[in-house]
């Protein structure tokens, strides 16, 4: 009884007391590289798919030691630690449950493992950590296969037409003329020198006239090609004549050879419409274009399509001018640009739509050469290239004609300084005094005066005194020139002249608006003798144009010649002043007309006299008439 009471005992001990081993309740998997190049490095991913949460994997890891050799591995799991050698020893940082990579292991092919061959990686002994427990995992296993190297071979063995070997046929000659032929179609048939490799191009390809070629591509297993091109002539029987033999107008004259191409024909303005027609040379070829067309003025194109029985073709073109009204067979171009204008050694900074150009120079620059070129062929520029440059301002005029005649100015104002000092009025006097110079060139202030005394002092030293007024741009509009004044005549002079006046439009009816302007000196009075004014014109009137200067007499209303015979130079007219008023200069002769004016009113009053006699002598005739009557 005792011996069965201690059996008792120790069974429910070992119940009580034996490790927790649970059954297998988690899976392992071995994905990745299956297939691989001899030699070749490789990598597999162990997995895990568990529903209880596990902190750690162990493992026993075989595989062919004579075909692959471990390169290394990488635990997948962030924070976990690895051990791999024969077993694999896997702690994570926190558990994990799912599906999830644990480990990659790098392999590399040995030279042993060769192409075609097989080998086996696999995990077993397979365990798992819950924390308070260990489960079992089932293994899993990789086969990895070496690849067989694809076939590179794309040659042909053999390559027929017609069921004929190509002649001359090689592996290693990718390119064929098979010569000329009547057939309308061939038939290409080719076969790989490797079983594995594949054909295109082959089979019945239809032949046109002339050239043809075909490609017969070999690709083989590796997906590399090779190309043999095959060309062949089909004979063109078909007439290649696609000439004309005459065209005919119904206006205008043409002069008709088969290999000229293009016909331009003129016809008056009278002319609306034209007939064209044309014969082949060739009964076979076709023709399109003919027929009767109205005309618009100056151009008018067409073409006759001459066609080939082989079908290519031959175009003839003609252009009908139609004259306008004025009798021009095409519209006259207005271009009048420039499309190039420089100095040599100057950069003036050309703009095509800008006509006028400011340029300083040192003296020591004597002359200059300037280039144009007109932006339309059909447009005319004169100009001077050589320019000699006096000091001070010079004026060159480019001008360009359009073909229509219209035309654009371009001008180039060159301002060469000289060797006289420039001063200002503040200075002037001091200048004077210790200059050697003979000229001295005055920069007048503001107001434009040039005083007594400044005057004074240049005559006393034999001085010429010359005063320049500039625009904003820079051009001298116009010079006060002072040449040795006797120092007894001077007073102050105003040098201030306006191109405008209050009396402009009475200037301009009593010059019965001939063309020119107005200049209004400032100064009043009498100049000092030996004084000369240098006016600009250029803008109106060009170099070699007479002109008139006229005095204008508000008092009395009209306008008398001062001056004549002003020639313009280099853009300027020099007048010689003794007197300061209103002027106009013009080119055109101006008649006093207050004298017509007086023969005007005498010859009404006559007329009106002779009337009144008329009609007092009419009216006694009539008085007479009556008289007889009554008696």
């Amino acid at each position: 009884m005792k011996k069965i009471l201690l059996v008792g005992i120790l069974l429910l001990q070992m119940l009580v007391f034996a490790p927790k081993v649970n059954a297998a309740s988690f899976s392992t998997s071995i994905s990745g590289a299956s297939s691989i190049n001899q030699g070749a490095k490789f990598t597999v991913t162990v997995n895990v798919s568990t529903t209880t949460k596990i902190y750690s994997l162990l493992a026993s890891l075989s595989y062919d030691k004579t075909k692959l050799k471990y390169v290394g591995a990488s635990c997948l799991i962030s924070g976990c630690s690895a051990e791999v050698g024969t077993r694999i020893v896997l702690d994570f940082p926190t558990s994990k449950s799912g599906s999830f990579a644990v480990i990659n292991l790098t392999f590399q092919g040995l030279s042993a493992f060769t192409a075609g061959q097989s080998s086996t990686i696999s995990i077993s002994g397979v365990s798992a950590s819950t924390g308070t427990a260990d489960i079992d995992g089932t293994g899993s296993s990789r086969k990895i296969t070496v690849s067989v190297p694809k076939s590179s071979n794309n040659n042909l063995s053999s390559l027929k037409v017609d069921g004929t070997s190509v002649s001359g046929f090689s592996q290693s000659d990718t390119s064929y003329d098979l010569g000329t032929t009547e057939k309308s179609s061939i038939s290409i048939s080719a076969t790989p020198a490797d079983t594995k490799a594949s054909v295109s191009g082959t089979g019945t390809k239809n032949l046109v006239y002339g050239l043809n070629s075909f490609n017969v591509v070999v690709t083989a297993e590796n997906g590399s090609t090779k190309t043999y091109a095959l060309s062949i002539n089909r004979n063109d029987p078909r007439s290649t004549n696609n000439y004309l033999s005459g065209i005919t107008l119904s206006s205008g004259e043409l002069t008709f050879n088969k290999e000229t191409g293009e016909y331009i024909v003129t016809v008056e303005n009278n002319v609306t419409s034209i007939t064209i027609d044309a014969d082949v040379e060739d009964a076979k070829s076709t023709l399109v274009g003919t027929g009767t067309y109205d005309l618009s003025v100056y151009d008018n194109l067409f073409e006759l399509v001459v066609t080939a029985e082989n079908t290519t073709t031959r175009t003839y073109k003609l252009n009908i001018l139609r004259k306008d009204e004025l009798g021009f067979s095409r519209e006259l171009s207005k271009e009048n640009h420039l499309s190039e204008l420089n100095i040599d050694g100057l950069d003036i900074g050309f703009n095509p739509e800008i006509q006028d150009y400011f340029i300083n120079v040192e003296k020591e620059v004597t002359s200059i050469n300037v280039n144009a070129a007109a932006l339309d062929s059909k447009s005319t520029v004169e100009f001077l290239k050589n320019i000699p440059l006096a000091f001070g301002q010079n004026v060159v005029n480019v001008n360009v004609m359009a073909e229509n005649g219209e035309k654009r100015n371009y001008k180039l104002f060159i301002y060469r300084k000289s060797d006289a000092p420039y001063v200002g009025v503040d200075d002037i006097m001091e200048q004077l005094g210790s200059t050697e110079s003979p000229l001295v060139i005055l920069i007048p202030g503001i107001s434009g005066i040039i005083s007594k005394e400044i005057l004074g002092e240049a005559a006393k030293q034999g001085i010429e005194l010359q005063v320049e007024k500039k625009d904003d741009f820079g051009r001298v509009l116009y010079y006060w020139i002072f040449k040795g004044v006797s120092t007894q005549e001077q007073s102050k002079v105003d040098t201030n002249i306006r191109f405008t006046s209050v009396n402009e439009e009475k200037i301009h009816e009593l010059s019965n608006y001939a063309d020119g302007f107005v200049l209004n000196f400032a100064h009043e009075g009498p100049i000092p003798d030996g004084t000369y004014v240098k006016i600009y014109v250029g803008d109106r009137f060009a170099d070699g144009t007479i002109l008139k200067l006229y005095l204008f007499d508000n008092e009395k209303a009209k306008l008398g010649l001062d001056s004549e015979a002003l020639e313009v130079k280099n853009g300027f007219v020099e007048l010689q002043m003794n007197h300061a008023s209103e002027y106009y200069l013009t080119q055109s002769e101006i008649k006093d007309m207050s004298v017509y004016s007086t023969f005007f009113v005498v010859a009404v009053a006559e007329a009106g006299i002779i009337l009144a006699l008329l009609i007092v002598l009419i009216l006694r005739r009539k008085r007479k008439q009556a008289n007889l009557t009554a008696l």
